[in-house]
C-alpha cells in the first residue's frame, strides 16, 4: 500500500511541490507558490484519487482511506509550528471520522 501511495503522491506532486514520508504512515506535502484556494483544490483532487484506488494484495482488493490536516505557512510562523498545527488537524480528523481533510479546526470545535 505504501509503495503504491508513494508512487501516486510522487507523480501527483511533480509540478506542485514535494511530498515526503513523515513517520510511519504519515506524509508531508508542501505546495510551492500556491494560494489557499488552489491548495484546497489540490487536496480535494488528491483525496478523490486515493478513494478511487484499488490495490490488489494477496488476491484481495484493498480500498485506501486517508485523513489530511492542512495548514498554510504564515510569514509570522515557524515551519515547526506550521507542521504541528497540520498534525493537530490530522489527528482531529482521525479521531472524528477519518477519510477526510481538515482545513480549519475552528470549523469543527
Amino acid at each position: 500500500v505504501l509503495k503504491q501511495l508513494s508512487a501516486l503522491f510522487k507523480d501527483y506532486m511533480e509540478d506542485k511541490g514535494f511530498v515526503a514520508r513523515w513517520g510511519g504512515e504519515e506524509f508531508l506535502f508542501a505546495f510551492t507558490d500556491t494560494s489557499e484556494m488552489k491548495t484546497h483544490d489540490y487536496m480535494e483532487n488528491l483525496i478523490q484519487k486515493i478513494r478511487l484506488m484499488s490495490i490488489v494484495y494477496g488476491g484481495e482488493y484493498l480500498r485506501v482511506t486517508m485523513t489530511f490536516g492542512v495548514n498554510m505557512l504564515k510569514t509570522t510562523q515557524s515551519l515547526d509550528a506550521c507542521i504541528t498545527m497540520a498534525d493537530k488537524k490530522l489527528y482531529y480528523g482521525k479521531q472524528t471520522g477519518r477519510n477526510r481533510i481538515i482545513y480549519q479546526l475552528n470549523d469543527y470545535l
